[in-house]
C-alpha cells in the first residue's frame, strides 16, 4: 500500500521524502523477514514519520494544482453552467411524486 502510494504521489514529494519512506520500508521488510518485533514497531513509525512530511508536500501540491484549475478562466465557469442546465433538465422527466403518507402502527392492531 504504502508503495503504490509512493508510486501514485512520487511527482508530488521530494527526492529526500522518497528516499526517507524508502529506506523505513527496507527496513520495516528486513524486519519483517527476521521477524524482529521490536525492529518490526520501530521500522513502521520510521515509515510514518517518513510519510508525515510527504503528506504535507502531496497536500500543498494537490491544493496548488486545484487553485490552479479553479482559475481555469471563462472555460472552467461555462462547463460547470453547462452542468447545472443538464442537471435542471434531467428533473423535468422525473416520474417521482411527491405524496403525503401517514405511518400506521402495526401494534395498535394486535
Amino acid at each position: 500500500s504504502t508503495r503504490k502510494q509512493l508510486d501514485e504521489y512520487g511527482d508530488k514529494i521530494s527526492d529526500d521524502n522518497k528516499k526517507a519512506i524508502e529506506d523505513a520500508l527496507e527496513t520495516l521488510e528486513k524486519a519483517h523477514k527476521e521477524e524482529n518485533m521490536d525492529e518490526i514497531d520501530s521500522a513502521i513509525e520510521a515509515v510514518n514519520q517518513a510519510w508525515s512530511g510527504a503528506s504535507e508536500e502531496i497536500y500543498k501540491a494537490t491544493q496548488e494544482e486545484a487553485a490552479a484549475g479553479g482559475a481555469a478562466g471563462p472555460e472552467g465557469a461555462a462547463g460547470a453552467a453547462n452542468g447545472a442546465e443538464a442537471s435542471e433538465e434531467s428533473d423535468e422527466g422525473d416520474d417521482a411524486v411527491d405524496a403525503d403518507y401517514e405511518v400506521v402502527d402495526d401494534e395498535d392492531k394486535k
